[in-house]
């Protein structure tokens, strides 16, 4: 899939993905994205694969590549090369970021925010700017996601990284 995804939005919890909005309990694999996703709105998830992924612990993400930059303009914004939010999955794996990942949030390579979800061998080559946090894997993690986190990769920079309005990259 190639082409552009705008969204300029007003409403709670909104946001984009190249393949998929939301995957709830769901398995994506194999896919490639290279839409380019600009958001712009309070509250946004964005990913290159997908928004969302989320359910009661049997959805996934694999083997999966984005090629399209993405960027999400909000105050509580999310963007990520491959899934926005993910929560209550069973994990993203083998994935590939090849897009630039811009927010006014928080951007991560792979993905914006995990909470207590395994993530395993996945690559993102993109440059990352957040103004909250920025991560060229992960944007954001549970205290209880880090340990499973292995086999990792990042070719690119993080630029523009502030921590609580104050400059740190």
């Amino acid at each position: 899939m190639s082409g552009e995804i705008e969204i300029n939005t007003t409403a709670y919890s909104a946001g984009a993905g190249g393949i998929a909005y939301r995957i709830y309990n769901g398995k994506v694999i194999a896919c490639v994205n290279k839409v380019k996703i600009a958001f712009t709105g309070e509250t946004g998830r964005n990913g290159g694969i997908a928004s969302l992924l989320d359910g009661t612990g049997s959805g996934a993400i694999i083997a999966c590549e984005n090629y399209g930059n993405i960027t999400a303009n909000g105050d509580a914004s999310y963007a990520a090369g491959i899934v926005g939010y993910v929560q209550k999955a069973k994990s993203v794996l083998a994935c590939i970021n090849h897009g630039d990942i811009s927010a006014s949030g928080i951007a991560g390579g792979i993905i914006g925010y995990i909470f207590n979800v395994p993530a395993y061998s996945c690559v993102s080559e993109g440059a990352m700017t957040g103004d909250l946090m920025a991560g060229g894997v992960v944007g954001n993690a549970s205290y209880n996601t880090f340990p499973a986190f292995p086999a990792h990769y990042f070719y690119s920079t993080v630029s523009d990284l502030k921590l609580g309005g104050l400059e740190v990259g």
